[in-house]
């Protein structure tokens, strides 16, 4: 497999490139929904004009409706109703309303594959990994904004994956936790690519921010020990999430809530609750945000 060149940060882990030609697997995925491609490239605007951002969402009046949908849901818990996609700008800001666009995005994206439980829960543990990679980024001061985006899309080629394939990628599942095995290798042996290698190169192709590529291609390999990371960051959610229920496969080592606590650095985990109140308060907002 190729590599990109090392970044000139020593600490930061290398990247692998996607392949020089579009895998066969990924050939006959459904789109990206193009009203969120446009209101991402409108929201990275330096010079933003919220005008521009709500004539785009007039293009697509049930878009825009599960946009404020999830800004007044519970997950929130804002007391006053914000009624329009200018007021959640302002009240809100730019980042939020992005990583609520995406969210959007990802839900309709998927929506084929929710028949499946399994496929439900793939995107349960996304959303369960973007509310606790938050949790995490604040005492790291890294933007909680973005690093709930970053936790959102960390497993985005599994997601695609499934939204292309559901019955495949449902048996797949079913394979690995009945034979205990690695998930990746069951995708490479199944779709000559694993979830972190289709993620990145569909990351390049939707033109997501370098580091947010950076974070799908590297987040399982991401070593918290060392210099804090955002992959590492979201990594260290990943598992958080599984541990308290948001899994997909099995893990291949049994584990508890405290040997994940042990490897969380100490000013990242002060601030998380006992495991029955983080569990709650993640499935209150997963089940807000998964309608």
């Amino acid at each position: 497999m190729q590599t990109v060149p090392q970044s000139s940060d020593p600490a930061a882990a290398p990247v692998a490139a996607p392949p020089p030609q579009r895998p066969w697997v990924l050939k006959s995925l459904p789109p990206f929904p193009s009203v969120a491609m446009r209101l991402l490239e409108v929201l990275a605007q330096e010079k933003l004009h919220i005008k521009d951002v709500v004539e785009l969402v007039r293009m697509d009046p049930a878009f825009g409706a599960e946009i404020l949908r999830l800004a007044n849901s519970a997950a929130y818990g804002f007391r006053s109703q914000i009624d329009s996609l200018s007021h959640a700008m302002v009240l809100l800001g730019t980042e939020r309303v992005r990583s609520l666009t995406l969210t959007v995005a990802m839900n309709t994206y998927l929506k084929r594959a929710f028949r499946d439980e399994d496929l439900r829960a793939c995107w349960h543990h996304s959303l369960a990994t973007a509310f606790l990679s938050g949790t995490l980024a604040a005492p790291a001061s890294m933007n909680m904004d973005r690093a709930y985006t970053a936790g959102l899309l960390h497993d985005v080629g599994r997601l695609a994956l499934l939204a292309g394939y559901p019955v495949e990628y449902s048996n797949l599942i079913a394979v690995a936790n009945e034979n205990h095995l690695d998930i990746m290798a069951v995708e490479r042996g199944m779709f000559d690519i694993d979830h972190a290698e289709a993620g990145r190169w569909l990351a390049d192709e939707w033109r997501f921010p370098t580091e947010l590529r950076d974070v799908i291609a590297t987040h399982h390999l991401a070593d918290p020990k060392g210099r804090l990371t955002l992959a590492a960051v979201i990594g260290l959610a990943c598992r958080l999430a599984a541990i308290l229920g948001f899994g997909v496969i099995r893990p291949l080592r049994d584990a508890c809530y405290e040997d994940v606590l042990r490897d969380i650095p100490e000013n990242l985990r002060a601030g998380l609750p006992e495991e029955t109140t983080l569990r709650e308060r993640i499935e209150r907002k997963v089940n807000a945000f998964a309608g």
